[in-house]
């Protein structure tokens, strides 16, 4: 990610299909990585810091997913050593 004037850019797949999914899984994994309910995470303050609408809505749809996407092992990683 890169900082704006405002807030921040997510840069993952920037401009590509998965990004918004991307980055919610990206929070999800910050705020909540073992925890079923993301109730704890500010999504209202998360949506206006990356100028995106409705992080909670892609997180809930990919936790309905059927297999992980090919880019959550890369943000795997950034928390495993």
């Amino acid at each position: 990610m890169e900082q704006t004037g405002n807030g921040y850019k997510w840069t993952f797949l920037d401009g590509k299909r998965g990004a918004k999914a991307a980055l919610g899984y990206f929070i999800k994994t910050v705020y909540a990585p073992n925890v079923v309910s993301s109730n704890q995470i500010p999504f209202k303050a998360l949506d206006e810091l990356f100028g995106v609408k409705r992080l909670d809505s892609t997180i809930y749809a990919l936790s309905g997913g059927k297999r992980p996407q090919r880019w959550q092992g890369e943000i795997d990683s950034l928390f495993n050593d």
